[in-house]
């Protein structure tokens, strides 16, 4: 949203969050999005919005960022985060609402797998087996089913043993070589079923079986799917005793500490790409330090601000809670305060944020940002436009830490709001 000027509260679907992104219909008079900001151009007019809203409607409501009065609305894909239509964008759209129509659960949605996505990719292996066991949680890739499905094969049968179709899970646990290789180096663990996500799968055994190596686990299914493609491509046929000796030596090189050799007279040392930074001429004036922290299991955001005067003493700052879809309105929610604030202060003032990509859109002025924060963007840059004196400046995250501090309290509940 700009200045809100031409949507029509009604009529338009201008509300990410609610049913058709739009408010109910009521005895209301035809009214514009703009005669419900307040005076000042910055704020929602709560008050005036409670008296025809229900609560879901006014906190949906609250979540949209306000553009500056000369900005122009623009129309928007709400499913993307550059807020332009794309053919796949609107396909899986369209999957999802048909699973929702039809009540099927998609147990690989992210809302109900962002636990198990988290753990995924915190394991120590090789980026490609954990791009491995993401695709097949997904059911993402080539199977001889999948393929068949896709009109690539002609025929879905297992390429080993030509008994049953090729889905994910007869490949990697029904398959009789499959099943032998599991029979040696795991006998004891359950094998999942046909609507378990692999990764859900692995999650459980972490859980519930603490004694199992769960790298070893993830290991012996990248081998048996090695063994697998080795059959397809190169039409060699698996044997169970080498795919079970890949899988332990596979383990052992990919979990064993690399040696590290050391040289009399070397040392090595971290080096920080000071070349992304800039910083302020001098310290003879105000600074003011913000940061954000998200939440997204709640969707509760925080942001923290605080300002020091030349001298380097903490003179005021401010930290709130709010509800938002990602980080980077976290982020950008607490940048424009920072930027509120800085303007009124007397004299020039440098506004440190440790989100370089918002820093990063807001100093370019050909890139737009994300749609959700586009119209704070819009603000920020209008107000270090028109107050001299006030810079804007990357900092990294150990520099920021008083910042990072208050909106974490902040988040925590710990600070007044």
């Amino acid at each position: 949203m700009g200045s809100g000027r031409t949507i029509s509260l009604e009529n338009d679907p201008w509300i990410p969050g609610l049913p058709n992104f739009k408010i109910h219909p009521s005895d209301r008079q035809q009214l514009w999005a703009f005669q419900w900001i307040m005076d000042d151009g910055c704020e929602w007019n709560l008050d005036l919005i409670r008296q025809t809203c229900s609560i879901e409607e006014v906190e949906a409501i609250k979540r949209i960022p306000i553009g500056i009065d000369s900005a122009d609305d623009e129309w928007v894909w709400h499913f993307e985060k550059s807020g332009i239509y794309t053919v796949k964008s609107g396909y899986h759209t369209f999957r999802e609402s048909e699973r929702n129509r039809l009540g099927t659960p998609n147990p690989n949605h992210p809302d109900c797998t962002s636990k198990a996505w988290k753990w995924l990719w915190s394991l120590s292996l090789p980026p490609k087996i954990i791009s491995f066991i993401w695709r097949i949680s997904r059911n993402a890739v080539a199977t001889k089913r999948n393929l068949w499905l896709r009109r690539c094969s002609p025929s879905p049968l297992c390429s080993l043993c030509q008994l049953n179709e090729e889905d994910i899970w007869h490949c990697l646990f029904r398959c009789p070589h499959a099943a032998r290789v599991w029979q040696v180096n795991h006998p004891s663990l359950p094998i999942p079923q046909d609507s378990t996500p692999v990764v859900m799968w692995l999650v459980a055994i972490f859980e519930s079986l603490p004694n199992v190596s769960i790298h070893a686990v993830v290991v012996c299914l990248w081998a048996i799917w090695i063994a697998r493609n080795e059959r397809v491509f190169k039409g060699v046929i698996p044997r169970t005793a080498v795919t079970s000796a890949n899988a332990v030596r596979d383990f052992n090189f990919w979990t064993t500490p690399p040696l590290v050799q050391s040289v009399h007279g070397t040392h090595s040392q971290h080096i920080s790409d000071h070349s992304t930074l800039s910083l302020p001429p001098s310290s003879s004036q105000w600074e003011v330090y913000c940061d954000g922290s998200f939440r997204s299991e709640s969707q509760v955001a925080a942001y923290g601000v605080i300002i020091t005067n030349p001298h380097g003493q903490v003179v005021d700052g401010s930290a709130g809670t709010f509800f938002c879809s990602s980080a980077i309105v976290a982020e950008a929610k607490a940048l424009l305060i920072a930027v509120r604030m800085a303007a009124s202060l007397h004299g020039p003032a440098s506004i440190f944020s440790d989100c370089k990509v918002l820093v990063d859109i807001i100093q370019d002025p050909q890139k737009v940002g994300p749609w959700q924060v586009r119209a704070w963007i819009q603000r920020i840059r209008f107000l270090l436009q028109t107050h001299i004196g006030l810079s804007l400046f990357f900092t990294p995250r150990s520099t920021n830490k008083s910042a990072d501090w208050v909106a974490k309290e902040a988040a925590n509940g710990s600070l007044p709001q």
